[in-house]
């Protein structure tokens, strides 16, 4: 390939890639649920794969209204190729509350559909110690 510049010319070697669809990265499962021990952390894994030509680039974004760990939260996926992502929350964040937020990711800058995430925290406290007796029917 050669470059002409106000009147000189310069070659330069460029080595030309089909950059990734979107598309073609795809995550499974589309939507995450986090069940947490009292005390302790649930986890879930979520499985991004490359079916396109090229590598591609992936960056995940934590929520902002709920604490969560995502690791990795960003990384290069080659072509064909799969990545492992873990996702997981303390149940000391959540107490007895169910929390429904997203996770966010793109693909090369490009913004994907977010995943649905539900966290819950089960085993734990004065409220449910009770209502886990009575499910059990020992609320004598």
């Amino acid at each position: 390939m050669v470059f002409t510049f106000n009147n000189n010319t310069e070659q330069t070697q460029v080595r030309l890639e089909r950059a990734v669809a979107a598309s073609e990265v795809s995550v499974s499962p589309e939507q995450i649920r986090l069940l947490a021990r009292a005390g302790k952390w649930g986890s879930a894994e979520l499985h991004f794969r490359n079916r396109g030509a090229a590598p591609a680039q992936v960056a995940l974004q934590r929520p902002t209204d709920l604490t969560l760990s995502v690791q990795p939260e960003s990384f290069d996926l080659p072509a064909g190729a799969q990545q492992a992502v873990s996702v997981m929350v303390d149940a000391n964040v959540l107490g007895e509350q169910r929390r429904e937020t997203e996770l966010h990711w793109s693909v090369d800058g490009n913004a994907r559909p977010p995943l649905p995430i539900v966290a819950e925290a089960r085993g734990g406290g004065l409220l449910a110690g009770i209502t886990g007796r009575f499910r059990r029917g020992k609320g004598e």
